[in-house]
C-alpha cells in the first residue's frame, strides 16, 4: 500500500508539476499575445485616422479646384459644370453633390430663373422648406443664395433651387465663409437629397470676382462676393471608403464633432453602433469596450475640431483564453486521439490494400484476355490463367523472361520501339496487332494493348492479349465475299458496255423508220403516232447513252483522249444545241469566254462538250420561262504548258435545298423524288459529269439557294500546243482597238450591245437621240470614229432620217463608214434605198442575247465595214456543201441488215447506184471489182 500510496504520490507531483509548466507557458504566451495585440491596434487607429483626414482633405480640395471657374466675367452653362464636375465626383469618394450658389440680388432673381429655363429646367425657381419640412416658394429677402447648379442632378433635384439662406445653420456657414474667405466645413446636416436622417457635411468655398488666389480685402469681401462653390459630402461613404481593407468588425470607430453642441456631436459611427438612439446612449456603449484597447486622436479641419475614437470589442483578442484553456484540456487527449487514428488509418489502409489485391487478382483470373505485367525493359513480373490458356506456358515458367517470347521475330523490333514511348502510353496506351508464338511453335494473330503506369518509382506495362484467329477468318471471308461481289459488278459492268453497240443498234434502227414513214403520205392520226414514237424513243435513248457511259466508265473502259482543239467551238456547239430549247421557253442564255482563255488547247473537247450539255440541259430543264442562264469561262490557273480552266453554269431556277446537294452527284439520285416525273431523267447526268471532270484533272461542285437558282462549277486541266496555228485576220486594223458611234433610241437594245461590244474590245460612245448625233460629229474633225452604228427600229421613219443626216453631214463624215442595223424582215427594203449612197451599209440587228459564233460574227462584220469589205447580206454566205450526187456510186459497209434498209430508203432517188457490204472484207473485195 505504501509503494501504491508513494507511486499515487509520484503521479500527482508529476501531474502537479505539469501543470505548473503549462500555467506558465499560458502566462508567457498571453504577455506576449497581449502586447502584439495592443500594438496591433495602436497601428490600425493611426492609420485609420491618417487615412480619413487626407480623404477630408481631397474633399476640400475638390472645391478649391473649382473656384477659378466662377472668378471670372463668364459663369460656365450647365453643360460645362456638369463636364468638370462629373470626373470629380467619379474618382473621389463621398461627394452627394458638388454645387454653384450664386450670390442673387432681389432684382437679379427673374433674369436667373430666365437663364436656368432657357437651359432647358422649364418651372425652375428659388425655394425654402416651411416649418413642415416641406419645399415651398420663397420668401422676400434682400439676397438668395440659390443651389443654380448641382451635379449630379439625378438624387439631388429636390436641393435644386433651395435658398441656402433661408437655412440658419447654412447661412452662418455663407456668412462665415464670405468673412474669412476660406473654406468653411459645416457642422453636421441632414442631407436634402437623402429621404433618411443621413448625416453629411458641407464645405462653403467664396468665389471673388479678384482672379486667383489674391487676397481680397475685408472691406471689399462683401461687394466682391459672387457666390460659392459648394460640395454636400457624406460621412459614411468617406470613412467606409478610406477604412477599406483596414475595417476588422471587432474595430469600432466613432467620429464626433468637439465644436458642435451637446445632442449634435455625433458625426459617424461603425454599423455595430449606429442605430444607438441619442448621443448619450452612443457614447455610453463606446465606453463599454476592452480596457486599453481605446485610441483617440483629435484633428482640426476646416476651423472644426473633430474627434476619431477607435475601440476594440472582447472579441478582438480572438478569444484567446479559450482557445489556450481547449489547448490545455485537451491536449493529451488530442494527442492519444490522433496516434489512435494514425494507427486506425494505417490497419483501414492496410486491410483495404488486401481487399483491392484480392479482387484485382480475381479480376485478372476471371477475365478472357490475358493480361500479362512487365516491367520497363519488357521482363514479366505476372502473368494470369487466360495468358496460360492463350499461349499454352504456365506462369511459374514466364516469369523473368521477355514478353517478345510470345511474339514471332519480325515483330521483335517493333515491341522495343513501343517500350520507348512511354510518355503516350501513360496516357493514352497503344493497340497493335501481332503474330504471336504458342509454347508448340504454333503462330496465330494477336491484338495486344499496352499500357504504361507507374508502381514503386519505376514504369511497368500490362498488355492485355488477346486471340484473333476467329475474327481475322471472318474478316477473310469478308474480303473475300467483296472481291467476288466486286468481280460481280465489274462483269455486268463490262458487259452493259460490250453490249453498247447492241443496244444503240435497235433503237437506231427504230428512230430511222421513224423518220423515213414521218416522211410518206400519212393522216394526221398516223403522223400524231409516228410523232410520239419518235420522241419516246429519242428520250429512251438518252437514258440508254447515261447508262452505258457509266457503265463503261464503272468498267473503266473509258479514256480521256489528248487532242487539239478550239474552246470558243466547244462552246459554240453547245450554244447551237441548246438554242431551240432555250428559244422555246424564252430564257435568256449567255455566254462569257475571258480573254485570257488560250486559243487552242490540248485535251477532250468531245467528253468536255458532254459535261458541259449534261449542266447546261439540267439548267434549262429546272429553269422557268423568261429566266436566265449564264455561262462563263475563266482561267484559274496558267503555266508554261498546262492551263485550268474554271467552268460555272448559272441559272435562275428553282434552286436545291442543302440538304439535298451531296446526293444529286450519287448515282441514280435526284434532289428531289417528287419532280422527278415531272422532269425525268435516269439521275446519272451529275454523276457522269462528276467522273468525267475527275478524269479531266478536276472537281465540280454546287451552290444553291432555294428559289432563287443554282451555281454548278468545274475545273479541268488541259494542255497547251506546242505548234499553235496563228488565226486568220482581215488585216492589221483587226487586232486593234476600234472607236464606234452608237445611235439608238431603244435603251435596253443600247445596254445590251455595248456590254457585247466592249467584251469584243470596240470602244463604244453612245447617242440616245439621234438628234443630238450632229454633235457628236463635231469630234470626227479631231478624233474620228472607226465606225457609225445606226439603229432602224422602224425603216420608213429611221431610214429618212438616217438618208437626211447623211446629206447634211456628208462633209464631216468623210470616210467613215456607218452601218444601219435593221430587222430581218425590213432588211430588203433599207438595203435597196441605201445602194446608192456611199458610207452607209447594212447588217441584220443583232439579237439580246447571242451566242459566242454570233458575237464572233458580229465582231468581223463590224472589222469588214470599217475596212470597206463588203458585207453579205443574209443567205449568200450560205453555200451548198453537198456536191450533186445524182450520178455518184456509193459504198454503203454496215452489218446490220435494218441499218442497211434505212441508209438504202434514205438515198434513193438521190444517187446512180449503191452497193452493199456486210463488213470490211466485203469492202475491200468491191473496192477492187471497181
Amino acid at each position: 500500500m505504501f509503494y501504491g500510496l508513494l507511486r499515487y504520490k509520484i503521479v500527482v507531483l508529476n501531474f502537479i508539476s505539469a501543470m505548473v509548466g503549462v500555467v506558465l507557458v499560458v502566462y508567457v504566451v498571453y504577455s506576449a499575445r497581449f502586447k502584439e495585440t495592443s500594438a496591433r491596434f495602436e497601428s490600425e487607429s493611426l492609420n485609420i485616422s491618417t487615412r480619413l483626414q487626407h480623404s477630408f482633405q481631397a474633399s476640400s480640395l475638390v472645391l478649391k479646384a473649382l473656384r477659378p471657374v466662377f472668378s471670372g466675367d463668364r459663369i460656365p452653362s450647365y453643360d460645362d459644370f456638369i463636364s468638370l464636375t462629373e470626373p470629380l465626383i467619379a474618382d473621389i469618394p463621398g461627394i452627394k453633390a458638388l454645387e454653384w450658389i450664386p450670390r442673387v440680388k432681389q432684382s437679379e432673381v427673374q433674369s436667373y430663373v430666365s437663364a436656368m429655363n432657357q437651359q432647358g429646367f422649364v418651372g425652375f425657381d428659388i425655394t425654402e422648406r416651411n416649418h413642415a419640412g416641406q419645399l415651398v416658394g420663397k420668401s422676400v429677402r434682400s439676397e438668395y443664395y440659390p443651389v443654380y447648379y448641382v451635379v449630379p442632378f439625378l438624387g439631388n433635384a429636390p436641393a435644386h433651387g433651395f435658398d441656402l439662406a433661408s437655412n440658419n445653420t447654412r447661412k452662418s456657414a455663407l456668412k462665415e465663409a464670405s468673412k474669412s474667405g476660406k473654406n468653411i466645413v459645416s457642422s453636421r446636416i441632414t442631407l436634402v437629397q437623402s429621404q433618411g436622417d443621413s448625416f453629411g457635411f458641407l464645405i462653403f468655398c467664396p468665389v471673388f470676382s479678384a482672379p486667383g488666389d489674391r487676397i481680397v480685402p475685408v472691406s471689399d469681401k462683401e461687394e466682391m462676393l459672387k457666390g460659392f462653390t459648394l460640395g454636400v459630402f457624406d460621412f459614411k461613404l468617406i470613412i467606409e471608403k478610406a477604412m477599406e481593407g483596414l475595417n476588422d468588425p471587432n474595430v469600432l470607430v466613432q467620429l464626433v464633432d468637439l465644436s458642435a453642441k451637446a445632442g449634435s456631436q455625433r458625426l459617424y459611427a461603425s454599423a455595430h453602433i449606429s442605430n444607438q438612439d441619442n448621443d448619450d446612449d452612443f457614447f455610453s456603449f463606446f465606453n463599454d469596450g476592452v480596457e486599453g484597447f481605446t485610441n483617440n486622436q483629435d484633428f482640426s479641419f476646416l476651423g472644426r475640431q473633430w474627434r476619431l475614437k477607435t475601440v476594440a470589442t472582447s472579441d478582438y483578442n480572438g478569444g484567446f483564453f479559450s482557445e489556450l484553456l481547449g489547448v490545455v484540456c485537451f491536449s493529451g487527449l488530442s494527442f492519444i486521439l490522433m496516434i489512435t487514428y494514425l494507427t486506425y488509418r494505417g490497419v483501414r489502409a492496410e486491410i483495404k490494400r488486401h481487399e483491392l489485391f484480392l479482387r484485382s487478382d480475381s479480376i485478372i483470373n476471371t477475365v478472357n484476355d490475358g493480361i500479362i505485367l512487365t516491367d520497363k525493359t519488357g521482363l514479366i513480373c505476372d502473368f494470369s490463367p487466360a495468358a496460360e490458356s492463350i499461349f499454352g506456358y504456365l506462369k511459374g515458367d514466364v516469369i523473368g523472361k521477355h514478353f517478345t517470347l510470345f511474339i514471332t521475330q519480325e515483330y521483335s523490333g517493333i515491341y522495343f520501339s513501343i517500350l520507348t514511348t512511354v510518355d503516350k502510353l501513360l496516357i493514352e496506351g497503344r493497340r497493335y496487332d501481332f503474330l504471336g508464338v504458342k509454347k508448340h511453335g504454333e503462330s496465330f494473330p494477336i491484338e495486344c494493348s499496352v499500357k504504361a503506369f507507374s508502381m514503386d518509382g519505376s514504369y511497368h506495362f500490362t498488355h492485355v492479349v488477346r486471340d484473333i484467329s476467329h475474327r481475322k477468318a471472318v474478316e477473310k471471308a469478308i474480303l473475300a465475299a467483296k472481291e467476288s461481289a466486286d468481280v460481280a459488278n465489274q462483269a455486268k459492268s463490262k458487259f452493259l458496255a460490250n453490249m453498247s453497240h447492241e443496244i444503240r443498234t435497235p433503237m437506231t434502227a427504230i428512230i430511222g423508220m421513224t423518220d423515213l414513214a414521218l416522211e410518206t403520205d400519212l393522216s394526221l392520226k398516223q403522223q400524231h403516232y409516228l410523232d410520239v414514237i419518235q420522241r419516246s424513243c429519242m428520250a429512251l435513248l438518252g437514258i440508254i447513252n447515261e447508262i452505258l457511259d457509266f457503265s463503261k466508265i464503272e468498267a473503266n473502259q473509258l479514256s480521256i483522249e489528248k487532242v487539239t482543239f478550239v474552246p470558243e467551238k466547244v462552246l459554240e456547239n453547245v450554244a447551237d444545241l441548246m438554242t431551240n430549247a432555250v428559244t422555246k421557253k424564252e430564257i435568256s442564255f449567255d455566254i462569257d469566254l475571258s480573254p485570257e482563255v488560250p486559243q487552242n488547247l490540248l485535251g477532250d473537247p468531245l467528253r468536255l462538250s458532254q459535261v458541259l450539255i449534261n449542266l447546261t440541259n439540267n439548267a434549262v430543264k429546272f429553269t422557268d420561262p423568261l429566266g436566265e442562264i449564264r455561262v462563263s469561262v475563266d482561267v484559274q490557273e496558267d503555266t508554261v504548258d498546262a492551263v485550268v480552266l474554271c467552268f460555272s453554269i448559272s441559272d435562275s431556277g428553282m434552286g436545291i435545298a442543302p440538304e439535298h446537294q451531296k446526293q444529286i452527284f450519287e448515282p441514280f439520285l435526284q434532289s428531289d423524288t417528287s419532280i422527278t416525273r415531272q422532269y425525268g431523267g435516269t439521275g446519272l447526268g451529275l454523276a457522269i459529269s462528276l467522273r468525267l471532270v475527275e478524269m479531266m484533272g478536276g472537281s465540280l461542285g454546287v451552290e444553291s439557294v432555294l428559289g432563287e437558282g443554282s451555281t454548278f462549277y468545274f475545273t479541268a486541266r488541259f494542255g497547251k500546243p506546242k505548234l499553235i496555228k496563228a488565226p486568220k485576220q482581215l488585216s492589221s486594223l483587226n487586232t486593234g482597238v476600234l472607236t464606234v458611234l452608237l445611235m439608238t433610241d431603244n435603251i435596253e437594245f443600247q445596254k445590251s450591245l455595248v456590254k457585247r461590244l466592249n467584251n469584243l474590245g470596240f470602244k463604244i460612245d453612245c447617242v440616245r437621240s439621234k438628234s443630238q448625233a450632229s454633235n457628236k460629229l463635231e469630234l470626227l474633225e479631231k478624233v474620228p470614229f472607226n465606225l457609225v452604228l445606226w439603229d432602224i427600229e422602224e425603216w420608213d421613219r429611221d431610214t429618212a432620217a438616217l438618208s437626211s443626216w447623211c446629206e447634211k453631214n456628208h462633209s464631216r463624215l468623210r470616210t467613215t463608214p456607218i452601218l444601219a442595223m435593221v430587222k430581218s424582215d425590213n432588211y430588203g427594203r433599207v438595203r435597196a434605198v441605201f445602194s446608192q449612197v456611199d458610207p452607209v451599209k447594212v447588217m441584220i440587228r443583232p439579237r439580246y442575247s447571242m451566242t459566242v459564233k454570233e458575237d464572233s460574227s458580229l465582231r468581223e462584220t463590224l472589222y469588214r465595214a470599217v475596212e470597206h469589205v463588203s458585207i453579205d447580206p443574209p443567205g449568200e454566205k450560205i453555200q451548198d456543201d453537198v456536191n450533186d450526187l445524182s450520178e455518184a456510186h456509193v459504198l454503203l459497209v454496215e452489218d446490220n441488215d435494218i441499218n442497211q434498209e434505212i441508209v438504202l430508203a434514205i438515198l434513193e432517188d438521190k444517187v446512180l447506184s449503191v452497193d452493199v457490204a456486210g463488213n470490211g472484207q466485203e469492202a475491200l473485195d468491191l473496192l477492187e471489182e471497181k
